[in-house]
């Protein structure tokens, strides 16, 4: 029933985010294992680094996630934080005509061509805040999925981990909206299901 209510009632909408919107991406570990076939780590080294680095990416799920500030919020589970998937994800839930922050991430190097600008902060060098010009709002959206996961749930498959995506951003997204979420969520059930 909650996979239903996660994946039927919490859907994200298809308007586009307009205005200031903060976009980032964070990796949620799984357990490094190795897979069925494939040999013993080597012993020492740089190979046994590599192969150790490629396995811990392999248990990693990709969360891409993007926030007007003041506004909503949208997330999704990516193949890879590398390669354009993070740029086309960007083009297509934000309005063109919107200012875009991110961190120094090479995967949105090329945004500003989208978008009417495109500001960063660098972290690497200690950067955080510069202005207008961060990423807190973005951030703070995955702190409370980051804790509301391990406090409520303790653990997610990467294979249900949309649903939680969902669930998560229809609560921010409803966070001001003055009625018990409980009721906006019987609301939205009761509509889908006259609908259908």
């Amino acid at each position: 029933m909650l996979n239903k209510i996660r994946n039927e009632v919490m859907v994200q909408d298809d308007e586009p985010l307009t205005g200031q919107v903060e976009i980032d991406e964070m990796s949620v570990d799984g357990r490094p294992r190795k897979a069925h076939g494939q040999g013993q780590l080597a012993t020492a080294g740089v190979n046994r680094r590599s192969e150790a680095m490629k396995l811990r990416e392999r248990s990693r799920a990709t969360v891409f996630a993007a926030v007007e500030r003041g506004g909503r919020v949208k997330a999704t589970v990516l193949p890879s934080r590398r390669g354009p998937g993070l740029q086309a994800q960007a083009i297509e839930w934000i309005d063109p005509r919107s200012i875009v922050y991110t961190d120094e991430w090479p995967a949105y190097n090329r945004l500003h061509r989208h978008f009417a600008a495109h500001s960063r902060v660098r972290h690497s060098t200690g950067e955080y805040v510069i202005g207008d010009v961060h990423t807190n709002t973005i951030e703070g959206f995955f702190g409370n999925l980051k804790t509301g996961i391990q406090g409520n749930y303790k653990k997610v498959s990467h294979k249900w981990l949309q649903g939680y995506l969902n669930e998560f951003t229809w609560r921010y997204n409803h966070r001001n909206d003055g009625r018990a979420m409980f009721h906006l969520l019987v609301s939205r059930a009761a509509t889908i299901e006259r609908a259908s």
